[in-house]
């Protein structure tokens, strides 16, 4: 019996989960919520009702979003409560969220690493043409500007940043292992980069 109960409506609480294409780009959600509802007479009564919430792009794991007035009636047209929403974000297979930040591994082989290529990134807005210069070593990060996650508020937008990670084969076909071993002949003949120790040596001559 809530007799003599004016006060405000409660606040309510909800949870969201969102796949991480959902919250980079926006998405709207049904939600499905029980509402107390008080008559005149104070008789109290529950009924469900279907809450359309529209998601922002750039949410996080565990943000939480207000929706003012959505939450329980008020008894006697008092003010309602409000309705807090709590984001979840399902881990990606592929991608890493750092704040706005997104970032990512890409396999490449031994002769791209060698002689350069161009590879294609995958992103959460179609492939983007990544240069990898000759010479580039295994664990070397770029950045592709505006590529990462929006601002809830739409200002900027993160980076995105791809590691180059060396491919090395398991399985060689006699060609391939052929054109190791010449390599590796070849490598022999190039004179050794001096180490550490050698070039503090020459520094201090």
């Amino acid at each position: 019996d809530f007799r003599g109960f004016d006060g405000p409506g409660q606040d309510q609480h909800a949870r969201i989960r969102l796949s991480l294409e959902e919250a980079y780009q926006g998405v709207t959600r049904n939600l499905q919520l029980e509402t107390t509802e008080i008559d005149a007479q104070g008789r109290v009564s529950r009924r469900p009702r279907t809450l359309k919430v529209r998601i922002p792009a750039g949410v996080d794991e565990g943000m939480r979003l207000r929706l003012a007035g959505e939450g329980e009636r008020g008894a006697r047209g008092a003010m309602p409560g409000d309705l807090y929403v709590v984001i979840h974000v399902r881990e990606h297979e592929f991608f890493r969220r750092d704040d706005l930040g997104r970032h990512c591994a890409i396999p490449f082989s031994f002769s791209e690493a060698a002689l350069g290529t161009v590879l294609q990134v995958p992103t959460l807005d179609g492939e983007q043409a990544l240069t990898v210069p000759a010479g580039t070593q295994s664990g070397v990060a770029f950045r592709l500007k505006g590529r990462g996650v929006p601002a809830i508020d739409g200002r900027r937008r993160g980076d995105l940043y791809v590691t180059a990670r060396l491919r090395t084969p398991t399985r060689l076909s006699d060609e391939q292992r052929q054109a190791f071993e010449d390599l590796s002949r070849l490598e022999g003949d190039e004179p050794e980069e001096p180490g550490l120790f050698d070039r503090v040596k020459n520094i201090f001559g």
